[in-house]
């Protein structure tokens, strides 16, 4: 996502994380906020989510490589 411009500039796809949330709701679980206040945020974000083009998962991205590969030192 991060190679097709749609997080912001810390690397959060912030929209996404609506339709992330709502698609895959049997495996994910935000910890930062009760659960009600996010399912409330999410179904308000959704719609505007879509509007701006996101959608719930991008098969695509599961199949293409990285665009650059870094290499970890260890210490």
């Amino acid at each position: 996502m991060g190679q097709d411009g749609k997080t912001d500039q810390q690397g959060m796809p912030i929209l996404q994380l609506a339709l992330f949330a709502r698609e895959f709701n049997d495996v994910i679980r935000f910890t930062l906020s009760p659960r009600l206040l996010q399912r409330l945020l999410f179904l308000v974000l959704a719609p505007l989510a879509r509007w701006r083009g996101c959608q719930g998962s991008y098969p695509e991205c599961l199949t293409r490589p990285p665009s650059a590969v870094i290499e970890v030192q260890e210490d």
